[in-house]
Parts: structure tokens; sequence; C-alpha cells
């Protein structure tokens, strides 16, 4: 079982930046255009939202991102980058509102989040395990 900690030397903001970088290329997101939001710190570790314009996303970091250390640095930048990688997943469950009641709609949809995050959290872990932190 591995343990994160975050007592190692802060990755700071380049650090980053070139971990999305190399990511982006190992999950074969190269095509999208990420922007990084500086001024806007996310609620979460981080958060990612793909734009309208397919293959456009905006990435924001907490006010803690640049005291993480690399290990952990790297499993929540993965985490969101596998957002981009599922974004298809996501608006098909969108269009389960269509045909469902709205009730029904909000426990489905909650249901599929929670499963999601659950499964995205799980593979960015094995992920940096395997190909190593950038």
């Amino acid at each position: 079982m591995t343990v994160l900690h975050a007592v190692e030397e802060g990755v700071g903001r380049d650090e980053l930046e070139r971990i999305v970088a190399v990511w982006q290329q190992r999950l074969r997101l190269g095509h999208w255009q990420i922007r990084i939001d500086w001024d806007t710190p996310s609620d979460h570790h981080a958060d990612i939202k793909p734009w309208s314009v397919y293959d456009y996303a905006t990435l924001r970091f907490n006010s803690a991102a640049p005291t993480w250390s690399p290990l952990i640095a790297n499993r929540n930048i993965v985490h969101e980058l596998l957002h981009l990688a599922l974004r298809d997943v996501d608006y098909a469950v969108e269009t389960a509102e269509l045909v469902m009641a709205a009730n029904t709609y909000k426990l489905f949809e909650a249901a599929v989040d929670n499963a999601s995050e659950a499964a995205i959290d799980r593979l960015a872990t094995v992920l940096v395990h395997l190909a190593g932190p950038a």
C-alpha cells in the first residue's frame, strides 16, 4: 500500500505546469488546449472544466497546490486530466436528463458522479505508480 505524504518540498507553479504538460502527452491528450487559471483558486484540490468548444479546458488548483509533494501533484493532475479523457461519458449521462423524471435523474447523476470520481481516483493512483511521476 502506498501512502502519500505532503512533507516533501513543494512543487511550485512552474513544476505544476511541467507536470501537466508531461501527463497530457502520456495520456494522449496533447491535442487539448489546457489553460491554467492561477487567478481563481479551486474549492477542491483541483478541477478541470472542458469548454463548449471541443478539446479546450481550464484547469484550476487550490491555493495549497504549490506546497504539494511531487507525488501528490502528479496524482492530482492525472486525476483531473482523466476527466477530459472521459468527457463524452459525462455528456452521455447528461442526455439521460431528457428522459428521466427530475428526482430520478438527480439520484442517477449523483451515483454516476460518485462512481466516476472513485474510478478516476484509483486510475490516477495506479497510472502514477506504473509510469512514475513526471
